[in-house]
């Protein structure tokens, strides 16, 4: 038959101790993998976002490009800028 002794109060409470610690850290890997979710689906919508904002910019682009040729905006300026020659301006298409 097996022996049954009693533990002594200090060993107990490390005992707990340790399970307590076992718990928490259990705990804490829950929070992470919950944070990462949640983290995980912000960085989803702006990955969205951000393929939205690149399809706009071609959009308009391809927009200006058709409007006023290849070229470039000066934003500072607010004006277009043609980056080839052109045979006549506008200035000399209206006179």
């Amino acid at each position: 038959m097996a022996k049954t002794i009693k533990l002594e109060q200090e060993e107990l409470q490390k005992i707990a101790q340790i399970q307590q610690v076992s718990q928490n850290i259990t705990m804490e890997y829950g929070n992470i993998e919950l944070a990462k979710k949640t983290l995980q689906a912000r960085v989803d919508r702006v990955d969205e976002a951000l393929e939205t904002l690149r399809f706009d910019e071609r959009e308009l682009m391809k927009s200006l490009e058709e409007k006023y040729g290849a070229g470039y905006v000066n934003l500072q300026e607010g004006t277009f800028e043609s980056s080839k020659e052109e045979t006549k301006t506008e200035e000399e298409s209206a006179e």
